[in-house]
């Protein structure tokens, strides 16, 4: 999925790695604070779009039973994150489960071969 991302822009992957871009002024002494919307600029709309755009990839690729469990998500970084906990599970349940279906088929495999002696 990271070269897909990637290949529609290529910002698009740090937005989702790292979480949204959100313009912000830096004080003298190093803080910094969140801009207030009548103060953004022209870069700042473009970077606010590249992150509705970076979450729209994402939900592009989903099938329809997974998006309307997520599409409640408003950044590409929490949605990836759901993503990647849901698809870990499933990983992990389809291991268990092929290793269960293994087990058994080595169970079945000694009883034909008890049968046979």
């Amino acid at each position: 999925m990271k070269s897909f991302i990637r290949s529609i822009d290529f910002y698009f992957w740090d937005i989702i790695s790292n979480g949204p871009f959100v313009p912000n002024w830096t004080r003298d002494h190093g803080s910094t604070i969140i801009k207030p919307k009548n103060e953004y600029t022209q870069d700042d709309y473009e970077m606010l779009k590249k992150n509705s755009r970076g979450l729209y990839a994402l939900q592009c690729v989903l099938k329809d039973e997974i998006f309307k469990h997520v599409c409640y998500y408003e950044t590409a970084k929490d949605l990836s994150e759901k993503l990647t906990l849901l698809y870990e599970d499933k990983s992990q349940e389809n291991l268990n489960s092929s290793r269960r279906d293994n087990m058994f088929s080595n169970l079945n495999d000694k009883k034909e071969l008890l049968i046979f002696v």
